[in-house]
């Protein structure tokens, strides 16, 4: 048992036990942070960013993209993959 009465499931399902609700199903969020094409920092890429990508610079930027990129997804009850690309659009590592 869990913080306010929730159970937390392995398979990232959770469960209200008083009003049973079950989250799982969803599709996942998915972002790609790529390098700026002028060099100054990455850029946050999803289809669920209503604005268009978010441009992050400084020596954590891809640090700072990766945090937000989970913070949104899960105030949206849904799970992250997070893709990091290199500048040749080579994939670098999958959060």
């Amino acid at each position: 048992m869990g913080h306010n009465g929730t159970e937390d499931k392995s398979a990232g399902l959770m469960e209200v036990t008083s009003r049973k609700v079950r989250r799982g199903n969803r599709a996942p969020d998915v972002y790609e942070i790529r390098p700026r094409k002028d060099g100054c920092g990455v850029d946050l890429i999803s289809d669920g960013l209503r604005r268009g990508p978010i441009w992050y610079s400084g020596p954590d930027a891809i640090r700072h993209a990766v945090a937000y990129a989970k913070y949104r997804s899960l105030s949206h009850s849904r799970r992250a993959i997070i893709r990091v690309l290199d500048h040749s659009e080579g994939l670098i590592e999958v959060a």
